[in-house]
């Protein structure tokens, strides 16, 4: 990885964001199942 062309200021931002999106679309399986719960899924 080159630090040199992007400061590391950014792309510790554009990483976190990224890694938000990945935790929104694979959750984890405790949330998961509460959001079952409150949405009330059939197959839990």
């Amino acid at each position: 990885m080159r630090a040199s062309r992007t400061s590391s200021r950014a792309t510790q931002a554009r990483f976190a964001h990224e890694f938000l999106l990945t935790r929104q679309n694979a959750k984890p399986r405790a949330s998961w199942r509460q959001f079952a719960r409150e949405n009330s899924y059939p197959h839990t």
